[in-house]
């Protein structure tokens, strides 16, 4: 997101907030806590820089990033045929994990996945669609930090 539209909606937030509370008086707290989920490694347990096969890293060459998908613990069977017969594990999935918290935002679309992956429909393709999806997100990335150094 550009800075200039970043802060504009900033203002405008802080513009509704400031109408919401100066309407309801003093209903507004601010929170006490905050909640916090840590992603899972991809090669399952924790990410940890000592275990570079656990986590893409944003200076990661692309290629590299989508090797390490394609090799992430999935939610899939030990055998195609028990994977059609029991269908997938996408709450046991690192690869769709990642796609819950920072590859797609349609929540229909998280849906869609969800089932194709339960119901055995898809078995690959959703890791390759986002080998590809990371390949541009890292290559689009790399020109933006390239040109931000201003070398």
């Amino acid at each position: 997101m550009d800075i200039l539209v970043l802060k504009q909606t900033l203002v405008q937030v802080e513009s509704i907030v400031r109408e919401v509370e100066l309407k309801y008086g003093d209903m507004l707290y601010a929170s006490a806590s905050t909640y916090h989920k840590f992603m899972t490694g991809l090669q399952g347990g924790k990410m940890s820089s000592s275990i570079p096969e656990s986590y893409i890293a944003l200076t990661d060459m692309p290629e590299d990033g989508a090797k390490k998908v394609m090799r992430a613990i999935t939610g899939g069977r030990v055998t195609l045929e028990e994977q059609k017969k029991l269908g997938g594990e996408p709450d046991k999935c690192s690869v769709y994990e990642l796609l819950l918290y920072h590859l797609v935002e349609d929540d229909n679309e998280l849906v869609e996945v969800y089932k194709d992956c339960v119901e055995a429909r898809e078995y690959a393709g959703i890791a390759r669609n986002i080998q590809r999806s990371l390949c541009g997100i890292f290559k689009d990335h790399q020109e933006k930090r390239e040109l931000a150094r201003g070398d």
